[in-house]
């Protein structure tokens, strides 16, 4: 009852917000200040979602931009552009993610929302976040964007049981929500397109690609990258789960080493399908879960990065890799499909068998053709630096004159 009090007021309040800006507009007085609220769910789990945001903050933080992030955390600390809610309930989630979801309180957030004079939201989740991110929009008469790290529907296609018609009945579902927001944040092409097809029909108009960055002190890797190797060695990072295509390791591994006998295979990472993995492919060296100090020590240790994955939206590990100058071999779907360029900076391919021929390709090619493709796959780290996407980012929410009034208002003042 207060929850429907509170949304009923805020909606009478500020229903008519466009014809207020509009007017401010033309008065050239009084206008509401240009703010991001950024929800999510997922900030210190230690996957692909978190990671991004991370890095978003550090960024937000640096560049001082109008962005705030929001996460519901039981002992998370607040930081400067960061506001952490204590959460008034939580349960756990066995899948996908082996997750614990924090739930928020409703009122708390429409308060934070309300006095931090904020104008728009961007969520990155479609659990509670995404719930609280429509209620705002309808309570407050304000944009909302959705970013998209995650195809759900492909997921729930390649890791579960479930029949056509209950699949087909989460499509329409995931639909029903995408439909109610402003725009969707796409990570890739192929996504995209999917999303605007007849399966999803969602408005070509309202899908704006965009990518993450990594950490330059990837690319500072890059001058200590050492070959050839007396014994080739192949990386796999990530979660090790079935959608990612672990199961597909074992093959591929199996007919390279019918080529290069000496090859040797790292598995970086846990997950539900780790036990299976172990039984399947028992000369891998399995790492676990690996610190970014570790990590970056692995990269460095590998001649080749392996993602067999068609589920990534972009493919973080990718990037990371190719900063280091490490090239990729991945399947001609998703993010890798738009990061790696075939043939340059790794390779992409279509089954198992057409993956491990890449990796032998690239094995026993000479070290002039190894060298060349190690420097293509670090410099294309220039094409996902932080400053382009979040400046795309920025125009594409309608943020872009609120920062540039900014920046000369801090010039100014220094």
């Amino acid at each position: 009852m207060i929850g429907g009090a509170s949304f009923a007021g805020s909606q009478v309040l500020y229903a008519n917000r466009s014809l207020l800006n509009s007017l401010a507009d033309d008065l050239n007085a009084g206008q509401h200040s240009k703010r991001i609220l950024w929800l999510t769910d997922s900030f210190c789990d230690g996957n692909g979602v978190s990671g991004f945001l991370n890095n978003l903050l550090a960024e937000v933080q640096a560049r001082q931009l109008p962005i705030d992030l929001l996460t519901c955390h039981p002992n998370l600390k607040e930081q400067a552009h960061l506001t952490v809610l204590r959460p008034i309930s939580e349960f756990h989630l066995k899948q996908p993610s082996e997750q614990t979801l924090y739930v928020p309180d409703m009122l708390e957030i429409q308060k934070v929302f309300e006095q931090g004079g904020y104008d728009r939201i961007i969520c990155s989740t479609e659990l509670m976040m995404g719930i609280f991110a429509l209620y705002l929009k309808h309570a407050f008469s304000v944009p909302v964007w959705f970013y998209m790290h995650t195809d759900w529907h492909e997921y729930f296609q390649r890791s579960t049981a479930l029949s056509a018609q209950y699949t087909d009945r989460f499509r329409r579902l995931l639909r029903a929500f995408y439909h109610q927001f402003d725009g969707l944040l796409v990570l890739n092409r192929e996504h995209r397109d999917w999303l605007s097809s007849e399966a999803m029909e969602i408005p070509v108009e309202k899908l704006h690609l965009t990518a993450h960055w990594v950490n330059t002190s990837y690319a500072e890797l890059f001058n200590h990258r050492n070959i050839p190797r007396a014994t080739p060695t192949l990386l796999y990072a990530g979660r090790v789960s079935r959608e990612k295509g672990v199961l597909d390791l074992p093959e591929i591994f199996q007919w390279v080493r019918k080529v290069i006998p000496n090859i040797r295979i790292r598995i970086a990472g846990n997950g539900p399908a780790l036990k299976k993995l172990r039984r399947q492919l028992p000369e891998a060296e399995f790492l676990g879960w690996i610190g970014e100090g570790a990590m970056k020590e692995a990269y460095l240790q590998a001649d080749m990065l392996l993602l067999p994955s068609r589920f990534d939206t972009f493919g973080c590990v990718v990037l990371e890799a190719l900063a280091t100058g490490l090239p990729v071999a991945a399947y001609r779907s998703k993010g890798p499909a738009d990061i790696i360029e075939h043939q340059q900076q790794g390779y992409l391919s279509g089954s198992p068998t057409e993956m491990a021929s890449h990796v032998v390709k690239y094995l026993t090619s000479s070290e002039f053709e190894q060298k060349r493709m190690q420097r293509l796959a670090h410099d294309r780290l220039a094409a996902y630096k932080a400053e382009d996407i979040l400046h795309k980012l920025l125009v594409t929410t309608g943020m872009h004159s609120a920062v540039t009034e900014q920046e000369i208002e801090l010039n100014h003042a220094g």
